[in-house]
Order: C-alpha cells, then structure tokens, then sequence
C-alpha cells in the first residue's frame, strides 16, 4: 500500500521546549507594533543609522532614526485624510517603502505591498479587491499600473520624472507637519500580504500586529539572536514577500540598519548591482534564497576548477581536510586554510562581518549547504521554514545546531504535526487571520481546531527536527502509477555543474520525466552532455529509473518577465508550460519515437 493512502488517527504534535515568548528581548514589554520599538529608538538613539542607499559606486547614505521619523511623521499627515484603510505599494527595496509603512502603522492604515512583477491582470484584480485610497509607485514602474480600475485612488510617486497626475511623495515626507502617532492594537492588520500566485491567483492574508508580534519574538528568542545599532542588512529580496519583511521588521525594532539595493528597471541590470552593493554594506547578517546561495556555490566551484599547479593542489587539499573536520567533528574549520584561502573568499563576497546566514523561501539542497560550510569560515548557516500563512515564521535551527538538508526545530508559541499524506498542519500565534475579501467576510483558513493544513509534505529526522519533502501540488502519479515529486527531482538536478535552473516537467498522462535547462553565461556544453551528468547525479542521489529525466533541452531563460518564476525563485510551473509547451512536446515525440525505432 502507497503511504498515501494510510489515514491517519492522532499524528504526533511538535511543540518548542521554549515557552511562548510575548515581548522583544531588547525593548519593553508592553510593545505590541513594529512602530512603538522603532519610536522607542528613536528617542534612546535618535542618531544612529536607520536606512541606507547609494548611487554610483559611491558609500552608502543613512538616514538616521530621527530623520526617518520625521519622514514618517510628515507623511501621516496626509495619510489620515485617506478614507480607505487600505495603501499599496508598487516599490523597489527603498527607503520610501519602510516610510509608508511606518506611515501606516501610525495612522491605522493596512500596507498593501504589490510585486509589480505580477502581471497587469493580477494587479487588476488586487487593486479592485482591496480598493486602495492611496498607491505609492516608483516612476519606473508606472507602467505595471493597470489601465484601469473601479477604484480612484491617490497616486504617490517615487523617483525622477513624476507625472503630473502624481504627487511626488518627497513634497509630502519632506514638509514639516504636526502629523500625531496613533499607535495599533494587536488586532488590528498590519499588512494584507499577497502569497506569489505559483498556484493560482494571488491570494491576500491578514496579517494582523499579534502575528507579527508572535514570529518576532519568537524567532529571536528562539535562534537566540541578538540584533543592536550595531547589526547591518543589506535588503535585496522582494519586500512584497514575507520573508523579507519580517527581516526588516525585525531590525527596525532592535534600532538596527537596512541599506538596500540599488535599483533598475532592467531586471538583468540589477542583478549586476548585488556584489558591489553587498561589499559596501557589509552586512552582520545575510537572508538568502537557495538560488542566491546556489550562485555563490557555483561561482567559487569555477574559479577552484580553473585553478592550476600549486593553487589547484592547495584548494584540492583544503577542501578535503575541512571536509573530513566537517564529518567527524562537525566543524569544518581549519586555521591554516580559513586564514590562506577562506577568509579572503569571505571578504570578495562582502561577507567579513556576517557570523549568520538565513536562507529561506524554498528548500536549500544538502550539497550547497555543506559546500558553504566548507568555504565560509565563521558564519553559521541556517535554513528556515515558513509561509506567508504563517507571517514566515514555523521552524528554524536554533545557533549551533544547523545541519544540511533539514530546516530544524519548530519555533516557540507554534505546533506542527505530520498529517496522514505526510502534510504539514501548522497552528499557533503565527498563522494567518485569513485571506481578504473585499465584502468583509474574510476567508478562515485554519479548521474547527484551529489547524492549517500548508500543502507541503513533510518528516521528521531522529533529532526532532522538521524535514520539507516536496510539495503536494508538485506530486503527481504517473501512467505507470508510480508517484514522482518533481521538485525533489530538480533539487538533484541544480546540483549538476554549469545549470543555472532547471524544471522537470511530467504529468499522469506520461510515463516518464523531461527537463529544460538554462546553463550559465559563456558555457558551452551540448545537451547530451548535460543529460549525462544530470542521470549520474541522479544515481549518486539515489532517485529511482522512473524519477531521471530522459530528455533535456537548454532554453533561453526563466525570468519573472516571461512569467516562469517569482521574484523569489519559485517555478510558476503554468508558466514553463505556456512559454515553453512546445519544447516539451518535442521532447516527448523523441522519446516515443526512439522507442519505436528500437522495436
């Protein structure tokens, strides 16, 4: 019998061994907002570095936490004569965008951050479902607007060249007002967060300060992580995506620093921006999706494999002996190597001051964890688990005990358990009021015991610590009735030298699997090649005959502007299919053709 079909009576409920935390570890305990931590800097350390940016190759500029506040309170003045609850953001990673949300915390508002990356028809639907008083926009991304919509709204704009039908927010954060702070209760929405549509159509969960408040302590108590005007973020993901969010919340009640990334609206451009822009900042903690992370793995690996004569030796020796440190003590430090090799990989990469890594978003392959334990000395990698159902908060490896290919122990005031098809139900402070309807009747998502069930397929190890299999959506029973995870498959295939991404594509009308793959710039390397290696990567991960691939094709790109991923990464798999739904056919016609000329 398939495990699928075992029902379950009373699956085991993982708790934290740590008490339910209810206040931040460095500010009072009757802070209940983001805001009331933040002021609480303000008036302690009105002069230390708040947010930063850059033009150029120029050094990073701060506002300080008093300036940023006086944007703040300029801007509430203008936002309490708004009549919806409800302000959108179409914005970069800027300054401005933790403005208008300290703006709207302040003044009763609902943030509505929007990825401008959606498409004109989610937008659509998005704008006229929260119906916003006001949208603040960067100038570049005016055009991600859609044409129309049955709400009129205030437009707020950021950056050069502001239309005349907009008011360049500057006029309003820069005039001096005698705007008043409203601090928000617990109950009350901090944010309608949209989930990335991977699945389906967008969809809008209330996310209210007693969440916010739950994840936040939490997850510093829980790691334990110690954040002061001392900790620096350099802000490069998303900030629609929760994730990052929670981040920059975080830092903003610990009276920390967030500089962020330059912008342009020329995706591949400012891709180029992520290095320098890293370097300057020189941040004391690094969040990372897996692909981030894979990109630096297999930056390193190219110039190790490039190396000749005595340097290839010594690279070829270190990896070995930190390697063996790493099996059998778990620690893969070696004062000789990390002192020679190491700690100057650490500095190129604008990493000399981190001692934390958090990847989140999307599982981080076993391979690319160990591999980065290996090159950067010092720094603890941990991989976290969440949703935006959950305000990004589930589990997490506590410091000094991450490990690869598991993302830990569940974090305090939050329970999970297994369901019988091996899906994880979470519950606790952290989930989600609901998803938004504009009616009022806002849709629960947790049943009558307060359990949601999240769609992921999960497993505990010995230790306790919680294991992302795949998800549900992602496995399917092929012809021959053997049920494949695609995405574990493409885990198995990203760790194959020279991919830059990879989709494995197949479906119950197949009875095997085909991949498109883009490969790195300026390589050079056949498809025969390629498939070759991903089938030994396969047989080294030990995936059986019917999860290899039995075709591959290199495509052009996976990009958020052809609609194949998210700005996190994620594969939109409706996407790959509408873009690349010929390619796909071709393949399968190969192969059935290459079965009947051998009969």
């Amino acid at each position: 019998m398939d495990s699928r079909t075992i029902p379950y009576t009373s699956p085991q409920i993982h708790r934290s061994p740590l008490p339910p935390s209810t206040s931040h570890p460095l500010t009072p305990s009757n802070f209940d907002s983001p805001l009331e931590s933040f002021l609480h800097h303000v008036s302690i350390s009105p002069d230390s570095p708040c947010l930063g940016t850059r033009t150029s190759k120029t050094p990073y500029v701060y506002m300080t936490y008093k300036e940023v506040f006086e944007n703040v309170k300029n801007l509430t003045q203008e936002f309490v004569k708004l009549e919806s609850e409800n302000v959108c953001t179409i914005l970069p990673n800027c300054q401005e965008f933790h403005i208008v949300s300290l703006a709207c915390q302040a003044t009763g508002k609902t943030l509505v951050p929007l990825y401008p990356t959606l498409g004109p028809d989610s937008l659509l639907h998005i704008i006229n479902e929260v119906t916003p008083s006001c949208i603040v926009a960067h100038t570049s991304l005016l055009s991600h607007l859609p044409p129309s919509s049955s709400t009129n709204f205030l437009l707020l704009s950021v950056g050069p060249n502001p239309p005349p039908t907009s008011t360049p927010l500057i006029h309003l954060t820069s005039k001096p007002s005698s705007g008043s702070i409203t601090l928000p209760s617990l109950t009350s929405f901090h944010t309608i967060c949209y989930t990335s549509g991977t699945t389906g159509p967008p969809k809008g969960c209330l996310i209210t300060y007693s969440n916010i408040k739950s994840v936040l302590t939490s997850m510093l108590t829980h790691l334990p992580l110690r954040l002061d005007s001392s900790s620096k973020h350099f802000s490069y993901l998303p900030l629609p995506h929760i994730f990052e969010r929670i981040v920059c919340e975080g830092l903003l009640s610990s009276g920390s620093s967030i500089s962020y990334i330059r912008f342009s609206p020329n995706s591949k451009i400012q891709s180029t921006y992520l290095l320098p822009d890293l370097l300057s900042t020189q941040p004391t903690l690094f969040t990372a999706a897996p692909r981030v992370l894979e990109k630096i793995k297999s930056a390193v690996e190219k110039k190790f494999n490039n190396a000749s004569g005595l340097m290839k030796f010594l690279l070829t020796r270190s990896l070995q002996v930190k390697n063996n440190n790493l099996i059998n003590n778990n620690n893969p430090q070696s004062r000789l190597y990390d002192t020679l090799i190491y700690s100057k990989i650490k500095s190129n990469l604008g990493l000399s001051s981190c001692s934390l890594i958090i990847s989140g978003s999307a599982p981080l392959l076993k391979t690319t964890y160990n591999y980065l334990k290996l090159i950067l000395p010092d720094i603890e990698i941990l991989e976290g688990y969440g949703l935006t159902e959950s305000t990004g908060g589930v589990a997490v490896a506590r410091r000094g005990r991450g490990k690869g290919g598991r993302v830990g122990s569940v974090i305090p005031g939050c329970e999970v358990r297994i369901g019988g098809e091996g899906e994880i139900e979470i519950r606790g402070g952290n989930v989600v009021y609901g998803y938004y309807d504009k009616t009022g009747s806002h849709k629960k998502i947790t049943d009558s015991e307060g359990w949601y069930k999240t769609g992921d397929l999960g497993s505990w190890d010995s230790e306790g610590a919680l294991k992302i299999v795949g998800r549900i959506k992602n496995t399917f029973k092929m012809q021959q009735g053997e049920f494949v995870d695609v995405e574990k498959v493409e885990g198995v295939v990203r760790g194959v030298g020279g991919i830059d991404l990879g989709v494995v594509y197949g479906d119950g009308t197949r009875n095997c699997l085909v991949c498109l793959v883009t490969v790195e710039p300026g390589l050079e390397i056949g498809e025969k090649a390629i498939l070759e290696s991903i089938r030994s990567n396969c047989v080294e991960n030990k995936l059986k005959g019917f999860e290899v691939p039995k075709a591959v094709r290199i495509v052009g790109e996976f990009s958020v502007d052809n609609g194949c991923i998210t700005p996190t990464f994620k594969v939109i798999r409706k996407g790959v299919k509408k873009v690349y739904g010929e390619v796909i056919e071709e393949m399968y016609r190969e192969i059935e053709g290459s079965k009947k000329s051998k009969l």
